[in-house]
């Protein structure tokens, strides 16, 4: 595309993928177009050699891959080599970054030093749509159409999700089709499917015969020669894309493709990004890709295929669903693209260690780093120092102005992240766990027996909250029959942590409820002192602690919830008390009497 750009401008255009690279080298180019692994090793050889100023302008489509697990490291390896070298003034490369599914571009503002350029304007409208049995609906699960197939076939038992009649209904007016598959084999077999399904219409052109004839040709003359499959799926425009194929092949047929004589492309999910192959229809077979549900990013560039200015006025995704699959869908059509993050610390605890090493020894082997403080500016210069940074920058402040110590911080994040995604509202309990101080009874002597007889009838909103919290019956049971006694491992250890916290939560609730503090002693076996000292610890722990920590995270919707508890918990009132306790020498008791009287 590039060299029928420059064609006749002098410019010289190649590539380097796979095993291709310029009979002459980087020199002999003026735009290089590369793959993620050789332009890594094209910057390591340039800085090995010191000409690094041959460099003016990189250019990074799909700036996104930072946060593929598998290559993503790669790309920032080759980012942050380039940021250090413009530190040290010896290149001055212009770095531009491209995306269409980044949430988090002010990190990557930061990182790269450079000036954000956003728009939501797309010149050719998209629209998608999700299939569920014979219904349409869009977006919002609001039903646009019953589909009904425009032709039917002989050969349909394995087609009950109509997907033929779906292609055919855009093929018919000479549109594209790509559609996306979970694995190869599933790809291989829809496209066969398809292409004995279309044989039954019989419909070709002169002009796509010879059309359809020529890509075959290509693929006989290929080194892997033709397939079988492809060779019976072709001649009625239908063909399938993924890694098992050589590049040779994948280049023909997406020429093919591109060039209208291919009217449908099977392919798993990988040709979703980097390939630029924009079709009038875009068919997601199913919303679970590798026993999970369909990631959002990847939900986004593969709709995002649909509809192309210059290939057609309109473009439309439509997501194939069963009906026990609408929840899926759901997830897919309402959830948000998460933030990009660094995959330099990997996933997995021995690929961090790898990618560390690798990131450190290249720069050492390459002779950019001769030092550790060296080494250390390098490491700084990466998009996983940026976003530590940010990161540590919140974190931090939320440590020191709500006075946690670090460890006790870090509880008190983890906790709030898991609320976050599911808080009960439907009582107090939830909110009031969250603001329990951490092992604030881990000294009493609890009655376990009582614990699992408390546990057995509470309420069940109560109940739920403990399931999110993970109150598990079964320890209750264990420590009752005495398994405390034993000695327990870490792992139970933090469990009957949780537990106990979970206990001094239900003395809290029954405060904020009024209840009389000699039933708490009773009901809970504990003393009076005891009962006064959590409800001061509980209260500093809201107000002081958890609610600051909130502020300075700029969770305002948590801080919202907690903000009121500091004082209910001071005077143990419930809600519609709270105005009268600021009287001052008005205690509970005298509050509740004025507001029963009507004050």
């Amino acid at each position: 595309h590039l060299r029928r750009l420059f064609d006749g401008t002098g410019v010289t255009v190649d590539g380097y993928m796979g095993g291709l690279s310029p009979p002459g080298g980087f020199s002999s180019v003026d735009i290089a177009i590369c793959t993620i692994e050789k332009a890594n090793n094209i910057i390591n050889k340039l800085i090995e050699e010191k000409s690094t100023e041959q460099i003016a302008m990189l250019v990074v489509d799909e700036l996104h891959m930072i946060g593929d697990d598998g290559r993503g490291y790669l790309l920032e390896l080759l980012l942050t080599k380039i940021r250090l070298l413009c530190f040290e003034a010896s290149c001055l490369c212009q770095v531009i970054g491209l995306s269409a599914t980044i949430t988090n571009l002010d990190l990557f503002s930061i990182w790269l030093d450079g000036v954000v350029f956003q728009t939501n304007f797309r010149p050719v409208p998209l629209a998608r749509y999700i299939k569920v049995g014979k219904e349409i609906f869009d977006e919002n699960f609001i039903k646009q159409r019953d589909f009904e197939p425009q032709v039917t076939f002989m050969v349909n038992k394995e087609d009950d999700d109509d997907i033929t009649a779906l292609c055919y209904e855009t093929t018919r007016n000479n549109h594209s089709v790509l559609m996306f598959c979970p694995t190869k084999k599933w790809c291989e077999n829809l496209a066969n499917q398809i292409s004995k399904n279309f044989q039954q219409l019989n419909i070709s052109t002169t002009e796509k015969h010879q059309g359809r004839a020529s890509v075959l040709e290509q693929l006989k003359r290929s080194p892997a020669g033709l397939d079988p499959l492809l060779c019976s799926s072709i001649p009625y425009g239908v063909a399938f894309h993924h890694a098992g194929l050589t590049t040779e092949e994948r280049d023909v047929l997406e020429s093919g493709f591109r060039q209208g004589h291919l009217l449908i492309l099977v392919a798993t999910s990988t040709l979703s990004s980097g390939v630029n192959l924009p079709a009038r229809r875009v068919i997601i077979r199913t919303p679970t890709f590798h026993r999970a549900v369909l990631q959002q990013r990847v939900y986004e560039q593969m709709t995002g295929r649909a509809g192309r200015k210059g290939e057609s006025d309109t473009g439309e995704s439509i997501l194939i669903c069963r009906s026990n699959e609408r929840n899926q869908a759901k997830i897919l059509a309402s959830s948000i693209i998460p933030s990009v993050e660094s995959c330099l610390v990997g996933k997995l605890q021995q690929k961090s260690t790898v990618r560390m090493e690798r990131a450190i020894l290249e720069v050492i082997g390459n002779g950019l780093v001769t030092s550790i403080n060296e080494v250390v500016q390098y490491i700084g210069c990466s998009f996983l120092h940026a976003q530590l940074a940010i990161a540590a920058t919140q974190f931090g402040r939320a440590s020191l102005f709500s006075s946690l110590p670090t460890d006790h911080s870090l509880q008190v994040l983890a906790d709030l992240q898991v609320a976050s995604r599911a808080f009960a509202l439907d009582s107090e309990l939830h909110i009031v766990y969250q603001i329990t101080p951490l092992n604030v009874i881990n000294d009493w002597a609890l009655d376990w027996s009582r614990y699992l007889s408390i546990y057995e009838n509470l309420s069940s909103s109560h109940q739920r909250v403990a399931v999110l919290i993970g109150i598990d019956e079964g320890v209750l049971t264990r420590m009752s029959l005495g398994g405390g006694r034993a000695r327990v491992s870490n792992k139970l250890q933090q469990r009957i942590t949780i537990h106990k916290r979970f206990y001094a939560a239900l003395i809290l609730h029954d405060i904020l409820q009024e209840v009389p503090f000699n039933n708490i002693c009773d009901k809970y076996d504990c003393n009076r002192g005891m009962v006064q000292a959590l409800q001061q610890s509980a209260a500093s722990f809201a107000g002081r602690m958890v609610t600051a920590f909130c502020h300075e995270l700029v969770w305002w919707c948590m801080e919202l919830l907690f903000n009121e508890f500091q004082s209910r918990l001071l005077f143990g009132v419930q809600r519609e008390l709270l105005d009268l306790t600021r009287i001052p020498l008005l205690n509970n008791k005298r509050a509740r009497g004025l507001y029963e009287a009507g004050l």
